[in-house]
């Protein structure tokens, strides 16, 4: 398994965590949440943790990196399934972070 599969399972299997804390402890929508906001960032994520792995980015400029592409983890589906907004918000901050720490935890 590469580096960014490693990289990317631990961010999955850390999204059900904040599913408990922030989606009424629903584990399967945020790594279903977590999955799609990683896939579709894919390409960027695998060249931004691939230039941070080599210190040719940052700590700073990768978290600023990734918070840019926070708008792909979708709310809407949570919001239809009774989450309140602020909670979906925060479920997204959260992710965003989990993203960014699991990085330094597998790259750095």
């Amino acid at each position: 398994m590469s580096t960014f599969d490693d990289f990317r399972e631990a961010v999955l299997s850390e999204a059900g965590n904040i599913g408990r804390d922030f989606l009424q402890g629903n584990v399967a929508d945020a790594r279903a949440i977590a999955e799609a906001f990683v896939t579709q960032s894919r390409d960027k994520l695998e060249r931004w943790t691939r230039l941070l792995a080599s210190g040719e980015l940052t700590k700073d400029e990768f978290a600023d990196l990734v918070r840019s592409q926070k708008d792909l983890a979708q709310i809407n589906a949570l919001t239809q399934a009774g989450i309140a907004v602020e909670r979906a918000e925060q479920f997204r901050q959260k992710l965003t972070n989990l993203v960014i720490d699991k990085a330094f935890d597998v790259l750095l």
